[in-house]
């Protein structure tokens, strides 16, 4: 209520002055515009000219008056009632010269029209005051043109001029209501934007003032930290080197941090203009060369040449020593950063009369043309994403520009990706008649002051920590695999620093492996399978989100134990790492303790959830065994009752079967048998029933008594055609392709192994005429060596067999003739024979293109002397 109450005031009193502007301004036309239409009265009414000349005139003397009522408290705060007021008076004058010109017939009435449109367009006015000042035109004009009675009226006239004041009321109406609308509207965001922009201040305010106590309480315990670092760096150089590295390490990141605040005071000063800069006479080339020299040792650290191509005579400038010594450090820190290794950093001066330009030039990745636009941003990096691979606040190049233009100078750069950088620094320039040499040799020495020593050591250390690690770490496997470690650990991250440490706290626990980037994380993983991994968010190449997500979705890599590391520690970060697969995250900064504590629960899980899953595994094989031993035992049991029930048939059937075929034998040698051929054919059909009934007993009879029968050796070429030749009435149909060597010998029962190729081939015919098929029948017959045993097959083209039937094939009495076709009982006494003959029936088929019924014999061994190829066992005769 409070702020909305603030905005009403607000807008009344910028309506008010709107207003008071606007009202001045008008009166000023008017005092032009009224004079001015003496030229129509010298036109249409040159009678009255002079009588309505010193109307206009007293008319312009009150608009005077109530102009000057504007520039008084009274009239300022009653600008609403004035505005009203001397809006009227131009009125009255037109009313009465209509009074005197005829009334209604005279043309002066489109004056009061004139007077209306424009004060609803030139005036911040309401629509209640259009309709005042409307109303009370109306009625003046009524009475002076009635006022004129006896007079004739002509009512014509009167309408048309009513109308179109009416339309002019009407169209001022609108246009001051949506004027009005528009002029809140605007004040209205207006307002907003100011109140929004106040804010913004004092919250930017508040946030420098913020920066500015927070960095300064950072650096008394920074301070506190590299002083004693220093003193045991420098006094006990006895440590053992392990312990050395560690207080190194803690040296090298507590600058990196003095650093980061120390570029946030800087900005932070910059921004409030407090950076007073303690400007002198320098030697610019002695401090120049100075800065080069403490740079040499971090570039040749990244194998970089840094080249010094200064000019070698002085250069006096009038400047803050701390300032362009940061100004340097920045550019030369920024060119060995971003050069890869085997690059060049070259620094070199141009001298013109009165500036000096220092040129720092590089090999490195360069920028792209839209990255240079906001080269000298705040907070602004060329590549900001998760994937980044140079790290950095952002401030550097906003403070050497900032620093630059405090000296009257200027810096741009010039760059092309993958081409490298290149930065020009101008300086104004001391002649020598411009100083003396008491002044050129204040700050003459290269040597850097020791109260400025610590701020230097932390510029350098954003290139310092980028030098190549020592070689157990740069390598993708730091510690051998050895019994005594729990598992293999890979860790992920780009800071050699965090991978250093880390090293060092598991090593002994864990085989460990390191990368430093996503892409090379993903390799080692998909190359050594570790049981956990250390990935940390933020990676070049490929963050640690997308690189978790890989790893999940990979089945061979999702048992490996994914742990986040990452610096966010919202709740929304969180849970984007449990949904990208990751098992565990850690937020830094985390503890030693913490660390091997997960990690040895996650791989204590991963272990539990591999037995589980070994258990699983058995527990399904061994429920598998069991399903396939019940479904024996259930076919083996249905056998032996087949085989029960056949033998009791063969029985009951065998005897009177005999008796029948010898009656008949006897009936169709009687002579008058001969002589009647119907009953001759009569006698011929049930023979041919008997015989029917003889083979389906034999076939329950190999069933039900099944035997190896006697094993020969024999050549197989034999058995083929004799079961070809007893099958000669259905092999005219078909193509028959034997292909089966005459050398092949074999062990086993002839006459079974016959009973079985013609079963096949039987089978083959059956199915060629089964359906008509557009191609021509064929069956081939075949056989080739496997080890000891020979393979020997039946294939016909024909129309296959279903993949439902295929699973009934060999299974008794199955079939799928017509009834009166056959029993189902040939395929299963066939496997039940080459069952006994040590080897497999078997079907393979292709439906509507094929099928292949296969078994295999054994083959007779060689006898000394004899020959046998690996490709093929061939034994002459």
């Amino acid at each position: 209520m409070a702020a909305e109450a603030n905005f009403l005031r607000a807008w009344t009193e910028e309506d008010r002055l709107e207003r008071l502007r606007l009202s001045k301004i008008a009166c000023l036309w008017a005092l032009v515009l009224i004079p001015a239409g003496a030229s129509l009265d010298i036109l249409v009414y040159p009678d009255w000219f002079g009588h309505f000349f010193l109307l206009r005139l007293a008319n312009d003397l009150v608009i005077v008056a109530l102009l000057a009522l504007h520039f008084t408290a009274v009239g300022s705060r009653h600008i609403r009632m004035l505005t009203l007021v001397w809006l009227a008076t131009p009125q009255l004058v037109i009313c009465y010269m209509i009074y005197l010109t005829g009334g209604f017939s005279t043309t002066y009435y489109a004056g009061l029209n004139l007077a209306i449109l424009a004060t609803s367009m030139v005036l911040p006015v309401t629509v209640c005051e259009v309709l005042i000042l409307s109303g009370f035109t109306f009625g003046l004009y009524l009475f002076v043109g009635f006022a004129r009675l006896p007079d004739v009226i002509d009512y014509n006239i009167l309408y048309n001029n009513l109308f179109f004041m009416f339309v002019t009321v009407l169209i001022s109406i609108i246009a001051v209501y949506f004027n009005h609308r528009r002029r809140f509207s605007e004040f209205k965001l207006n307002f907003q934007l100011n109140s929004h922009n106040q804010e913004l201040a004092e919250l930017d305010r508040l946030k420098s003032e913020f920066f500015a106590n927070v960095s300064h309480e950072f650096r008394t315990p920074l301070t506190l930290i590299l002083a004693p670092l220093e003193r045991l760096l420098q006094e006990y150089r006895d440590l053992p080197k392990e312990v050395m590295r560690q207080l190194d390490m803690m040296r090298q990141n507590s600058l990196r941090l003095l650093r980061l605040v120390n570029d946030l005071l800087d900005i932070i000063r910059l921004e409030e203009g407090q950076a007073l800069l303690e400007r002198r006479y320098l030697r610019l080339d002695t401090m120049l060369n100075g800065l080069v020299d403490s740079m040499v040792p971090l570039a040749e650290a990244r194998s970089i040449a840094l080249e010094n191509h200064l000019d070698k005579a002085p250069v006096t400038v009038f400047a803050d020593r701390g300032a362009l010594e940061k100004i340097f450090l920045n550019l030369l820190s920024n060119a060995i950063k971003f050069t890869h290794p085997g690059g060049q950093v070259a620094v070199r001066s141009e001298q013109r009369d009165t500036s000096i330009t220092i040129i720092i030039e590089d090999t490195g990745i360069g920028m792209s043309s839209d990255s240079l636009l906001h080269a000298f941003d705040r907070f602004r990096q060329a590549d900001s994403s998760a994937t980044r691979k140079y790290g950095g606040s952002g401030l550097g190049l906003a403070l050497v520009k900032e620093l630059t233009e405090r000296h009257e100078g200027s810096v741009t750069i010039a760059s092309k990706p993958h081409e490298g950088t290149v930065v020009r620094v101008t300086l104004p320039m001391l002649t020598a008649a411009a100083t003396t040499s008491d002044h050129a040799t204040q700050q003459s020495g290269s040597e850097i002051a020791p109260q400025r020593r610590l701020d230097l050591a932390a510029q350098q250390s954003a290139v310092g920590i980028l030098a190549e690690e020592p070689a157990p770490y740069a390598v993708a496997e730091s510690t051998p695999e050895s019994a005594e470690h729990e598992g293999t650990l890979l860790i992920v991250d780009d800071e050699p620093d965090m991978r250093r440490y880390l090293v060092d706290l598991l090593q002994d626990e864990y085989r460990v492996l390191v990368a430093r980037d996503g892409q090379e994380g993903l390799d080692m993983t998909a190359q050594h399978r570790p049981e956990l991994i250390l990935l940390d968010l933020m990676l070049p190449e490929i963050d640690g989100l997308e690189a978790c997500r890989l790893i999940k979705q990979d089945p061979e890599l999702r048992a490996s134990r994914v742990v986040l590391l990452t610096a966010r520690a919202e709740e929304p970060s969180k849970l984007v790492a449990l949904k990208n697969g990751a098992d565990d995250f850690l937020t830094k900064p985390f503890s030693g303790v913490e660390v091997r504590t997960r990690l040895r629960n996650l791989l204590r899980a991963a272990e539990l959830e591999k037995d589980l899953q070994r258990r699983n595994r058995e527990l399904e094989e061994t429920v598998a065994e069991l399903q396939q031993t019940r479904d024996r035992l259930i076919h083996s049991e249905k056998l032996n009752a087949l085989g029960r029930l056949a033998a009791g048939l063969l029985h009951e059937i065998n005897n009177p079967l005999n008796y029948t075929l010898t009656a008949l034998e006897f009936a169709k040698n009687d002579p008058l048998v001969e002589s009647e051929d119907d009953l001759k054919e009569i006698l011929a059909d049930i023979d041919g029933g008997m015989q029917r009934i003889r083979g389906i007993v034999k076939e329950l009879r190999a069933f039900a008594y099944p035997t190896k029968g006697e094993q020969v050796e024999f050549r197989l070429a034999e058995t083929t055609d004799a079961a070809l030749q007893m099958l000669v009435h259905e092999t005219r149909e078909f193509e028959i392709d034997n292909l089966v060597e005459s050398d092949w010998i074999v062990i086993g029962s002839r006459n079974h192994i016959t009973q079985v190729v013609i079963n096949l081939l039987s089978n083959a015919f059956k199915a060629l005429r089964s359906e008509a098929l557009e191609r021509q029948g064929r069956v081939t017959l075949s056989a080739h060596p496997k080890g000891e045993r020979l393979v020997i097959s039946v294939r016909d083209n024909g129309p296959g067999i279903s993949a439902t039937t295929m699973e009934h094939v060999f299974d008794p009495f199955y079939t799928t003739a017509e009834v009166g076709e056959g029993m189902g009982m040939g395929l299963s006494v066939c496997q039940t024979i080459i069952g006994n003959h040590g080897g497999e029936l078997q079907v393979a088929s292709k439906e509507g293109e094929w099928t292949e019924f296969s078994f295999d014999l054994a083959l007779r061994p060689p006898s000394p002397g004899r020959v046998c190829s690996e490709d093929a066992l061939a034994y002459p005769q």
